[in-house]
């Protein structure tokens, strides 16, 4: 992308976060000052810090199970997978097994266990409760899904593979870092908004072409 456009676009997105998520805003602008490495990947910065998610979850317990769904696997089948268990376990009221026939026993139990919590599980039930299939990346991923911004500015997911593939490209390592080796690089940062670094690392895998 043209420098410019970049700069323009950088310009747009922080000119309209001052002035509808001002608390955002400022994350952003003080983690880039304290974390240089990630200016040129500032025009990648998301309007909204939460995370995009299907229009069937409506509740924490839905977004527990999109997640685990989403582990390990291809988007596209994670995507299928999560909407054929709505369907069926809500909908249809079909027996859950039939739709989990091609799922590995691990995920499979985690996906069962989800769908045993009640419907009005909290975020705050959350935070107080391990579940089963949800990680350090899941707990950053929920909580940043349904808590605000002051709540989440220190949390990473240094344990996602998408994530570390994004730290690979920012400090430009010949190789993805391990999970141990991504939490020490996240230590190095500077200011308590490494959220802002945790958006970044996904966007620029995603999104940023060399």
């Amino acid at each position: 992308m043209n420098p410019l456009i970049k700069e323009q676009r950088e310009k747009v997105i922080l000119s309209y976060l001052y002035e509808n998520e001002p608390e955002y805003a400022v994350a952003i602008n003080e983690f880039v000052d304290q974390n240089p490495e990630f200016k040129p990947y500032l025009y990648l910065i998301p309007k909204n810090y939460k995370p995009p998610l299907p229009k069937e979850v409506t509740s924490v317990k839905h977004c527990i199970i999109y997640y685990i769904c989403n582990t390990g696997v291809i988007a596209s089948f994670s995507q299928k997978l999560f909407k054929n268990i709505f369907n069926s376990h809500y909908i249809l009221k079909n027996d859950i097994e039939k739709t989990l026939i091609f799922v590995n026993k691990s995920k499979k139990e985690s996906i069962k266990q989800a769908l045993l919590l009640p419907e009005d599980f909290s975020i705050e039930s959350f935070k107080q409760n391990k579940i089963q299939g949800i990680g350090v990346s899941g707990f950053c991923f929920l909580l940043s899904s349904f808590s605000p911004f002051y709540e989440i500015k220190n949390l990473t997911s240094y344990t996602d593979i998408v994530f570390c593939k994004g730290l690979q490209k920012i400090y430009n390592l010949s190789k993805r870092p391990s999970s141990s080796e991504a939490k020490k690089i996240v230590d190095t940062w500077k200011t308590e908004y490494k959220f802002i670094g945790n958006l970044l690392c996904f966007q620029v895998f995603h999104y940023h072409k060399d």
